[in-house]
């Protein structure tokens, strides 16, 4: 028998550790993710943080052919101009399984979509007021500044940090850049008249990292005022589209040709509305009706996109950015949550993906909301600055 005062012996269980899995299987796993869940993924451990940011991930990535179109957003502190917040979409885990009777017979509410605009670590982001994005490949490249700066600097989308790049050959504040056939043109906001870069396009290979010049044709560019600002900058069929005030030029790099701009695109009032080219097609957004329109050179008209009923009222005093998304439109859009007071407390962000598709033999352009939903809630301070997508 055993004795009273013996204590019990407890007993106990060890719950064995998980296998760790090798790096080279891990990076093979995460190859085939959607990179939308990376941001869920890197809160594991630092472990994970630093697989999702390794290059051989990404080159994993291209050679399985899973290299996705990804939207980053970038957010300012008004009134500061250096205090920068950016984030990328991201898609959060559904945790919703059950399947039960009782919950089909409840009364069908709006699912989430599950994107959210996730924040991004990024360290001493460089000031965008007076600057240009525009993205190569994995790179986001952020050109020029106030005062006017030679300076480049360079987003690396894999492991988001802040390199410097190849400085411009001349100095240029609020300079418009556009993306042809993988290479970088950079043209206007030049100050100094005597510099050879005054009149010029400025045109960087991602591959050499070397600035070449391309020097405007005197009898196309005539009268126009290369020092300001170009009211836009767009790619539309190949062709490099630069807008001065109310005077434009055309430049096709294949065959170094320069012209004007179709009379229906000179009025200002198009460009200072949100827009962006998608495929050598322009888009903008008009706030008076609240209609998305494309451009169709063949008659110079402006038409709809067809088959946007899914896309909800959005309040005209709201700032709105169209982006290319990978042949995709992402609409972004802030709405100002306010107190009884009628006090605004915080700005929600929300954000649309419509896929398009062109029909009628190119006559017609339809548009198919695929989601629409609250992707974020920042302090009332911060206001929607820029956004573009990112080959990862």
């Amino acid at each position: 028998m055993s004795s009273p005062e013996k204590k019990k012996r407890k007993t106990t269980t060890t719950t064995p550790n998980p296998p760790v899995l090798p790096d080279d299987l891990l990076v093979s796993i995460f190859a085939r993710i959607s990179r939308l869940y990376y941001p869920t993924l890197s809160l594991v451990s630092k472990s994970f943080r630093w697989l999702l940011s390794s290059p051989e991930l990404y080159e994993t990535r291209s050679l399985l052919g899973r290299s996705e179109s990804c939207l980053y957003v970038c957010l300012q502190n008004y009134p500061s101009e250096s205090n920068h917040r950016w984030f990328t979409l991201a898609r959060k885990p559904n945790q919703t399984l059950s399947n039960t009777n009782s919950e089909k017979k409840k009364k069908k509410k709006k699912e989430p979509s599950g994107y959210v605009l996730a924040r991004i670590p990024v360290l001493e982001s460089p000031v965008s007021v007076f600057s240009s994005l525009a993205s190569v490949g994995s790179n986001i490249y952020n050109i020029g500044g106030y005062p006017a700066s030679s300076s480049v600097w360079i987003l690396d989308c894999w492991s988001h940090t802040w390199q410097y790049g190849p400085s411009l050959r001349g100095k240029r504040k609020s300079p418009s850049a556009s993306v042809v056939d993988g290479k970088l043109y950079v043209a206007g906001g030049c100050r100094d008249e005597d510099s050879d870069t005054y009149d010029s396009i400025e045109v960087l290979d991602p591959s050499s990292q070397i600035w070449d010049l391309v020097h405007a044709c005197p009898q196309a560019c005539k009268g126009l005022n290369w020092n300001c600002k170009p009211t836009s900058a767009c790619t539309i069929e190949g062709k490099l589209h630069l807008l001065f005030g109310d005077k434009g030029v055309t430049y096709e790099p294949k065959e170094g040709k320069w012209g004007t701009f179709q009379q229906e695109l000179c009025d200002p009032w198009i460009w200072w509305s949100p827009h962006c080219a998608i495929e050598d097609v322009l888009y903008r957004y008009e706030s008076d009706d609240g209609a998305v329109k494309w451009y169709n050179t063949k008659d110079t008209l402006w038409r709809n996109v067809k088959g946007l009923d899914g896309l909800p009222e959005i309040a005209c005093y709201a700032t709105v950015i169209l982006a290319d998304h990978g042949g995709k439109m992402a609409v972004l859009w802030d709405e100002r949550e306010l107190l009884p007071s009628s006090e605004c407390k915080n700005n929600m962000i929300w954000c649309a993906v419509i896929s398009l598709e062109r029909r009628s033999s190119g006559e017609e352009v339809c548009g198919k909301v695929e989601w629409c939903d609250e992707v974020l809630s920042v302090p009332k301070e911060y206001d929607l600055e820029r956004a573009l997508s990112a080959t990862v």
